[in-house]
This record gives structure tokens, sequence and C-alpha cells, in this order.
């Protein structure tokens, strides 16, 4: 077998599958590739476990990785080249029982959206947020891993006016880059924490900062600082729902004041397969069978106002807060689930599945 080719054409594949992670498996008897496509992982390929060391060393060696060390976790990153296309690519490995197993991110390097309706939004989704990015304060995005977070904020920092605002931002990796805006990356190895990058930005004369996530207390007292200080900060959380962004605030062990004065806004998501459009989700060769073709986001937008920031000071549970949003006329994740079902967009098996997810928010 000639092993770059394969892995070169491993890439084509994933890139051509709209794939964004590649799964290498050593199992008792074969070297299993799986992709994520749509937010599932399909099983594109097997081959021989003696093929297995071949490609993995390939593999460690363009991720710049220790090719001897095969008993611990390693993290690496390429760049590969196809044609005048370039991919960023982040590797990481961990020692199984058969063996190595590797799990290679693609990142996109481009915003494949360019506004908040192709997101997924609706017109007064739209309207919130449009209105949310004209304050000062924090702008939490939630959701569970994998539920397009990272691209609604990349989305939200295209929006604002980067020519007369100096908008920074802290990530760990920088996934896309956006012209006019300062990336700057963490790096744990050498102690460039996010608590030490919010810091750093605090001193660079920032109108915009955009965290890639609260991780902790420390980095949650510095964006909750920021906003208090006239800045827009945005961010992100893994919470269930946006209710939940307040009450893990205040787990986190910021004062119930303080997340009233400086939280402005919560956007929380999850990601729905849509129906292929040239088989309406029966399974063709155009979605490989699997009858969804894309992703859509479905949103819930939480606007902070005088009443909401009275009830934070009460320190409320979840239950309370969604009961205070729904009564004020707040659509919540299980109505633009609906929604996108009653329009035709998806299928009941979707429905089905993540409205089990979502109603655990309630």
């Amino acid at each position: 077998m000639d092993v770059i080719a394969f892995v070169n054409n491993l890439f084509f594949e994933a890139t051509s599958n709209r794939a964004s992670d590649i799964h290498i498996e050593p199992s008792c008897e074969n070297l299993i590739i799986r992709q994520r496509i749509d937010g599932y992982l399909v099983e594109t390929n097997r081959l021989p476990l003696e093929e297995a060391n071949a490609v993995i060393s390939r593999l460690k060696v363009m991720g710049q990785l220790d090719i001897g060390e095969k008993r611990l976790p390693q993290d690496g990153a390429m760049t590969v080249e196809m044609g005048e296309k370039k991919i960023e690519v982040r590797l990481a490995t961990i020692p199984v029982l058969y063996g190595e197993k590797l799990v290679l991110r693609l990142l996109p390097g481009q915003l494949a959206v360019s506004n908040l309706t192709q997101l997924g939004m609706e017109f007064e989704e739209v309207t919130r947020v449009s209105n949310l990015l004209k304050r000062t304060g924090l702008i939490v995005v939630t959701g569970p891993t994998g539920a397009g977070k990272t691209t609604t904020l990349y989305t939200l920092l295209r929006l604002l006016d980067h020519h007369q605002r100096n908008i920074v931002t802290l990530e760990d990796p920088i996934e896309i880059q956006l012209s006019g805006i300062n990336q700057v990356q963490v790096h744990h190895k050498i102690g460039f924490t996010f608590a030490k990058g919010l810091r750093a930005i605090l001193r660079q004369d920032p109108d915009v900062m955009m965290i890639g996530e609260i991780r902790d207390q420390e980095s949650a007292e510095i964006a909750i600082e920021a906003a208090l200080t006239g800045h827009l900060v945005l961010t992100s959380l893994h919470t269930t729902d946006g209710s939940s962004v307040i009450t893990r605030l205040i787990d986190m062990g910021i004062p119930a004041y303080l997340v009233a004065s400086a939280l402005s806004g919560v956007i929380a998501q999850r990601l729905i397969r849509l129906s292929c459009t040239k088989c309406k989700g029966k399974g063709c060769p155009h979605c490989n069978m699997s009858g969804y073709y894309n992703r859509s986001g479905i949103f819930e937008v939480l606007y902070l106002d005088e009443s909401v920031q009275s009830l934070i000071m009460k320190e409320p549970t979840v239950g309370q807060i969604r009961q205070h949003f729904q009564r004020k006329g707040v659509h919540m994740l299980e109505h633009a689930l609906r929604k996108k079902y009653d329009h035709g967009l998806t299928t009941e098996e979707e429905l089905n599945y993540l409205a089990m997810d979502v109603m655990k928010s309630g």
C-alpha cells in the first residue's frame, strides 16, 4: 500500500463528505476509519491491522508528534494542501487496547456563513441578537459540545465594525482567521492560559473581546470585570439551555449582583440535521444514503432587562428563570425545533431525537 497516497486520499474523502472529524481506531482485526458527517460518525474504510502502524506513523509525522511514543496521549497540528485549498488539522492520539487511536479535527479555515439568518435564526432572534451587539456587557453562547457555538461566535464578530473598534479574541485553537480582528491563541504548555491571556488583552485597549470559552472561576471573573467596565464581551459556556447560564455563573463563584449587572444576553443553541433536498429524507447518493444533508441551528435568545436582573438578585432556580422568560413570550429551544419540523426542513426521527435532548433543559 502507498501510505502517502492513502493518507492524502483520506483527507480528500473527508473534505468531499463535509466531515468535521476523522477517527482512526485499531480493533483486534482491523484499522477502522470513521468520519463525523453532520454530527454522526460513519464508517468509511477498514484496513488490515498490519497496515495500521504505517498509516498512524505517517499521520504522526505530519502532525510533528513523536512516532516512538505510544504510551502517552499526544497533540499536534498540521496544514494539508489540496491544490489551492489548505486545511488546518488538529491531531490527538490516545493509547487504546490494540494500539493508538487518532482523532483528526478538520478546521474549516473560512466561515461558511455570513449572517445570522444563514445560521438558522428566525427574524425575531436576529433582531434580539442585533440589539445585544449594540450594547456593552457579556453575551454568552451556550450549548453542548458540537452545537455550533464557535461558528456563532465568529459570525457575531463578523457583524461588528472592526474599522472603528479594537476587537481581540482569545482562542484555543484559532479555528477561523478573520480579517481586521486581532486573534490570540493560548499556549498552556508555556503557561499562557486563558486567565493570563485575558489580563493581557485588557491592557490592549480593547472595545470588544471574544473569549473562546469560560473554563473556570478566574476566567469568569475577568470576563465579568471586562463587561462591567464598558466592554462588549463574547464567550461560550457548556450548559443545556440559556437559563442555566445564569445559575452556572453563580455556581462558579460570581456573586448574583455581578451576574445581573454584567450579563447582557444569552444565545442557546443546538444543531439539527436537515432533510436531503434531493431525496426528501429517504436516502440517495447525494446524502450518502443517510437522508440528511447539512445542518441548521435552532436557537433561544434571552435578552436581560431590569425584570430579569431583579430576578437574578434572588438567586432563582433554572426552572424559575425559564418560567420568567416564557411569561415574557420568549421562544425556547423546543419551540424552535418544532418550527423547523413544521416547515418541512427535517424529519420526525430527528425531531424526536433532539426533542429528548432539549427537553432535558426544561
